[in-house]
């Protein structure tokens, strides 16, 4: 299956998962959030079921759409608390949940955009956030109203540098899951809190 062939149904599965539920977080009213994780190495059904079997083990888990052939996951966890009260960081639990069977995973970021109103919009939203450096593939829906991003394996926390690209052209962005690649911060790694 081709790259693009492959991000058109990633992004026609977001756009059911989104609309199907509201599905955000933050700090003081936590809900659902919906990751974009893709997989590398399934091969059959049963590879399916053993990945999405690994997923119902991750703390909060609710659900996942689990698509072998277009080699991604969409999984939906509510977030809870550790000891301490702090979010659990879920993005390194669904990295080792896949990782333990095998598979090659990678969590993309999901962001909400507004201000998109045709598919000229979605466009210029793909070549902005192409730019950034560390993105290896960008997928954009404006009926959906938001983006899929896959960083690159060497990249760093592009939430900012994501956002601001949006900015750049035109429209408001907000993270709602993304890959948790700082430690110690003491924040989940998709608390925020959805454009009103």
């Amino acid at each position: 299956m081709s790259k693009k062939k492959g991000f058109c149904c990633l992004a026609l599965l977001l756009g059911i998962a989104l609309s199907a539920s509201h599905v955000w977080a933050d700090e003081q009213n936590a809900r659902d959030v919906t990751y974009s994780v893709g997989i590398k190495g399934m091969t059959c059904l049963d590879c399916a079921t053993h990945v999405k079997e690994a997923f119902a083990r991750v703390p909060g888990f609710v659900n996942a759409n689990v698509d072998y052939k277009a080699g991604h996951a969409w999984v939906t966890v509510r977030p809870v608390a550790d000891r301490s009260g702090r979010p659990v960081q879920v993005s390194p639990l669904l990295t080792n949940a896949v990782k333990q069977l095998g598979y090659q995973p990678t969590v993309n970021y999901v962001l909400t955009i507004q201000g998109m109103t045709c598919d000229a919009c979605a466009g210029h939203v793909r070549e902005a956030i192409a730019k950034v450096r560390g993105v290896a593939a960008v997928s954009a829906s404006f009926k959906g109203g938001y983006a899929v991003v896959t960083p690159a394996a060497t990249a760093g926390d592009l939430a900012g540098q994501l956002m601001s690209a949006v900015e750049s052209a035109g429209y408001k962005a907000v993270v709602h899951s993304r890959p948790s690649l700082v430690r110690g911060a003491g924040r989940g790694c998709c608390l925020v809190r959805p454009a009103e």
